[in-house]
């Protein structure tokens, strides 16, 4: 039986008893009123009698009162018979409906609870991919990083390998041709050995590039120093090498200029864009007037 027929089903309570008092009415329409009223304990014993004992007759006493009392209820219970058993019908019908609702109520209580733990998983689920998607974003992100960083050491170093290569090949076709018309004089000596310096200088930026570390290493390092350049506007790294100190006080917008004797360091400065003078940096620091540095 679903719902709708379980209502259809339901007794109209206000119906049963407006019925109950117009068939009271309709057979005493001038009822006795007694001049005493029953006693409240006697009343509230009777509000407190299970409804479901209504027209079940108590023993009569032993007594002659007793058993016309007993006479008296006997009568009032068969002409009260009919109300007795709509009263039956209207308790059984209460009873229903309430079993009815608590059926209901469970239903709705068991349907919240399987709402919660679902949404209680679909949180932690949530939660989950949010902590994961976070994690590869990060992997992702130092990978980036990492490749970026090991791509610009390579081309950093093929560059001055490329570099050295020019200026070996270079030195030895010009040493060629200079050889093989003549012997060589003091001044071809001299321009050989000047040159040997600068294979020598070529050889050296090499050597760094390989045992030093990579410029982006080198500049990490050198970060730590940077509190004790707070408030400086200019400044002058003597023998600069490949530039890290200057590229990093760059950054923090200081007017940066270097000064190196090896012409390797200086071409490799300058190709990055880095404000470099090839010259013995005694010689040159002599040459930079007063007051003109932090």
């Amino acid at each position: 039986m679903d719902l709708k027929e379980e209502q259809t089903d339901r007794i109209n309570v206000d119906d049963v008893m407006r019925e109950i008092r117009e068939q009271a009415r309709q057979r005493n329409p001038k009822p006795s009123v007694p001049r005493r009223s029953r006693p409240i304990a006697g009343m509230s014993a009777v509000a407190r009698f299970p409804v479901e004992h209504i027209g079940d007759l108590p023993p009569a006493p032993p007594t002659l009162r007793g058993r016309l009392g007993a006479i008296a209820v006997r009568f009032v219970y068969h002409a009260l018979e009919w109300y007795t058993v709509r009263l039956r019908q209207l308790v059984a019908a209460l009873k229903s409906d309430a079993a009815t609702h608590d059926r209901s109520v469970q239903q709705l209580a068991a349907t919240v609870e399987e709402n919660t733990q679902e949404i209680a998983t679909l949180r932690a689920t949530i939660a989950e991919l949010q902590r994961v998607q976070t994690e590869t974003a990060a992997r992702l992100e130092q990978r980036s990083e990492t490749a970026v960083r090991e791509l610009e050491r390579r081309t950093y170093q093929l560059r001055a390998d490329l570099t050295f290569q020019e200026r070996r090949t270079a030195t030895l076709l010009e040493e060629a041709r200079k050889r093989l018309p003549a012997l060589l004089d003091s001044a071809q000596l001299q321009s050989f050995a000047s040159q040997q310096n600068t294979m020598f200088d070529s050889a050296y930026l090499v050597f760094e590039n390989r045992y030093r570390g990579t410029r982006p290493d080198i500049i990490e390092r050198l970060r730590v120093y940077l509190p004790y350049l707070a408030g400086v506007k200019s400044a002058l790294d003597l023998g600069c090498g490949r530039g890290e100190w200057l590229e990093l006080l760059g950054e923090q917008n200081i007017n940066a200029r270097g000064v190196d004797s090896n012409s390797a360091m200086v071409e490799c400065c300058r190709n990055l864009g880095l404000s470099v003078t090839e010259a013995d940096f005694i010689e040159h620091l002599r040459s930079v007037p007063d007051n003109s540095l932090d």
